[in-house]
């Protein structure tokens, strides 16, 4: 059985309609009663004739006018729409099977193109963009603190570089053991190149916007967040980042994570970008 896709199909009916046009317009031709200009015919609108004034004649640019320039009266009817769309009509029937074609296959590559850059895939987007802007009300009645939007920023709020949140944090919601933890697996690594050639040390990896680690280190971010999570339910902690309490980054997580089984090659050696971002921290209010 053949099989056509959506390009064949509009070439099809491209090819359709050429035929069935071509015949239409050789009838009418054929007729011997096609109209000719109507550029001097006067519309009647009752008693009445429409006429344009001198200066509703003139040319839009003073610098393209013309002794020539139109005075006369003139209308314009469906006549002319008909007129212009045969003209349009005529020239596609009588242009060669080539030009059709290539003028359907350029917008069906259009239409594709634009339908998948539309539709990106949810596991090929970073982790770092996957975080609420506006999570400083998640935790209502709670204080909240925030890292700004630089390093300097950041420096001056009290904020340190979490390599396990990839974002600046305030001192307070820093979770030392969750770190430690973290590194353990070892592939934490920050480099400046996706080849992997130039390592960098924590310090650089949170004043360098953009580096790369690779797709283990991903998983192990996510997993490692839950554990992070479980505990700071469990223990009750008064301070929580504003990475472990957003919802869209957790979706995010368990999302990547079930689609990782579709995926085939060494998550070791597959590069991917970690931006630096700057995070906030709840601070619950004290019990009375």
């Amino acid at each position: 059985m053949v099989h056509y896709g959506p390009s064949h199909l509009l070439v099809m009916i491209t090819v359709y309609y050429r035929d069935e046009l071509g015949a239409e317009l050789g009838g009418e031709l054929l007729g011997g009663k096609y109209q000719q200009s109507i550029m001097d015919t006067e519309v009647q609108n009752g008693d009445s004739t429409i006429m344009l004034s001198e200066s509703e004649s003139e040319p839009f640019l003073k610098g393209s006018e013309s002794a020539e320039a139109p005075s006369r009266r003139w209308s314009f009817t469906s006549l002319d729409i008909r007129r212009r769309f045969r003209t349009l009509r005529s020239w596609w029937i009588s242009s060669p099977p080539v030009v059709s074609h290539s003028i359907v296959f350029i917008i069906t590559t259009l239409f594709w193109g634009f339908y998948f850059l539309l539709l990106p895939n949810l596991s090929f987007i970073p982790h770092f963009l996957q975080h609420s802007e506006g999570n400083s009300t998640i935790i209502p009645g709670a204080d909240y603190f925030h890292c700004g939007d630089s390093i300097e920023a950041a420096k001056v709020r009290g904020c340190e570089y979490d390599i396990l949140n990839n974002h600046w944090v305030p001192a307070m919601c820093i979770d030392e053991d969750a770190i430690r933890e973290y590194q353990s697996d070892e592939s934490w690594f920050g480099y400046a190149d996706q080849n992997h050639t130039e390592l960098l040390d924590i310090k650089t990896m949170g004043e360098t916007p953009v580096y790369y680690t690779n797709e283990r280190d991903h998983i192990v971010h996510c997993a490692m967040l839950w554990r992070k999570q479980f505990r700071a339910l469990m223990d009750g902690r008064r301070y929580l980042d504003s990475i472990i309490v957003d919802e869209e980054h957790t979706i995010h997580c368990s999302k990547y994570l079930i689609e990782m089984s579709e995926w085939g090659p060494d998550f070791r050696e597959m590069p991917i970008e970690v931006h630096v971002g700057y995070a906030g921290c709840h601070m619950k209010k004290e019990l009375v």
